[in-house]
């Protein structure tokens, strides 16, 4: 007879964490702002509050595509960033171009995944070149896409593959959200691509955990042919639901 054995069970683990941004005020922006009086500066406090509440929604929405490395872009290109005037950077092409890249944004760029800081900025403009098509460009469109920064805190040449990540500031040293992101959809929907263990199951070694994009071109291909596959079988369930 063969040996018993338990049902093998895998329960997904939720860690809780908290998502601190900073929002600065100055006394000269409460005057703009409030008017002069109390009332005013509990309104302007109120108001900075709510869309940096907003804002940091946007930032956490970003990271819940990711693979938890905080890696938000990658260069293209070899560039040498100036310290005192703007330099534009190609990110085309590279992880998600500049899909998660905003104006105003403060960066760090890293070699590749490894540390140390190549260099701080800030984003002054996220330059999306129409392809030949008419279309915005970008990672499967044709055009350029590529980022303007302000002086960087250091003249370090970047290589292809270098990575972007949302920083605190633009001097040198500023905090980061390198590797202290959380695990998104890209590690979430993996084959151990991006991790190999992921909720302390190896998914190389237990491929029934696996989970595989499949992508607009390649082999095999996201055809209709799949989409109908999904709802034949949701219908089928349904009616099995129903008849039971």
């Amino acid at each position: 007879m063969p040996g018993g054995d338990s049902e093998k069970v895998s329960r997904a683990l939720v860690g809780f964490y908290s998502y601190a941004k900073t929002i600065q005020f100055t006394g000269a922006a409460l005057d703009a702002g409030g008017g002069g009086d109390a009332t005013n500066y509990v309104k302007s406090l109120g108001f900075n509050v709510r869309n940096g509440v907003v804002q940091a929604i946007k930032e956490l929405n970003y990271y819940s595509f990711l693979d938890g490395t905080g890696i938000l872009g990658k260069m293209n290109n070899t560039t040498t960033p100036s310290t005192t005037v703007n330099t534009t950077l190609d990110v085309t092409g590279t992880g998600d171009g500049a899909r998660y890249l905003r104006p105003g944004q403060f960066i760090n760029v890293y070699t590749g995944t490894t540390t140390p800081v190549k260099f701080s900025a800030q984003i002054v403009s996220v330059n999306n070149t129409l392809g030949a098509a008419g279309t915005i460009a970008n990672t499967s469109a044709g055009g350029n896409v590529t980022i303007t920064i302000g002086p960087a805190s250091s003249a370090t040449a970047i290589a292809v593959g270098d990575a972007i990540v949302s920083s605190s500031g633009a001097t040198a040293g500023s905090a980061d959200s390198f590797n202290k992101a959380m695990a998104g959809l890209k590690v979430i929907i993996d084959n151990g691509t991006f991790a190999v263990n992921f909720q302390n199951i190896n998914r190389v070694n237990n491929p029934q955990y696996n989970a595989n994009v499949i992508p607009l071109s390649g082999t095999p291909a996201l055809t209709r042919d799949h989409l109908r596959r999904g709802i034949l079988a949701d219908s089928a369930g349904a009616w099995r639901g129903r008849s039971q």
